[in-house]
Order: structure tokens, then C-alpha cells, then sequence
């Protein structure tokens, strides 16, 4: 976990901002870096929905610290064939859910 984060509209150390009561906002740059994950695997999950709760401040989104590590902490598994929570969501492939056919617009 990284100590250091980047928060929207810092131009110079801290790298965070702390609102009272809501905790430091992260970019979603900074929120990858603590999730160990790529910025745009938080945009796929934000569209999909299964990723961790956002906020929009203006135009840009920014994470919650807690926010974070309560998603994170929601992805722990006892072992490999652990399904998780029974409501999560079906995974996808190539954009569709499996099991779903894609729609054909054009009629043989």
C-alpha cells in the first residue's frame, strides 16, 4: 500500500486532501496505485458496476480511502472455488455477460 497519493487539484505535497469527516479523495490514478490495479481496470468497473463506490466532484471522479479498502475487502476468498457473495455480479466476456447471445440487427 502506498503512502503517497495523488488528489484532485494538488499542485504540491500533501498528495492527498482531507475533508472533515469524509477522508482524503483519490483520483482514479491514485486509487489504482492503492488497489494495485490500472486506472482503466477502475473505469471497466465503474461502467460494469462491481467496482468500489465513486464520487463526481465537477467533472472528475475521485475514491474515498474507505471506500477502497471496504471494496477490497469485499474480493476476500478462503480458496480458489470460493464463489463469493451469492448477488455478484456474472462475469463477461468480450462485453456480454456469459451464457447471453449478442443481438444480430440483420435478419437472413
Amino acid at each position: 500500500m502506498r503512502t503517497t497519493t495523488s488528489a484532485v487539484g494538488a499542485d504540491s505535497s500533501p498528495d492527498f486532501t482531507a475533508n472533515p469527516g469524509d477522508g482524503p479523495f483519490l483520483t482514479t490514478k491514485a486509487a489504482g496505485e492503492h488497489l494495485s490495479l490500472s486506472p482503466r481496470t477502475l473505469e471497466k468497473h465503474r461502467v460494469t458496476g462491481t467496482g468500489p463506490r465513486y464520487r463526481k466532484h465537477g467533472g472528475k471522479v475521485v475514491y474515498r480511502l474507505e471506500d477502497l479498502d471496504d471494496w477490497s475487502a469485499r474480493g476476500t476468498r478462503a480458496s480458489t472455488s470460493d464463489p463469493g457473495h451469492p448477488n455478484a455480479p456474472k462475469p463477461f466476456r468480450h462485453g456480454l455477460p456469459l451464457g447471453r447471445k449478442k443481438l444480430s440487427g440483420a435478419k437472413k
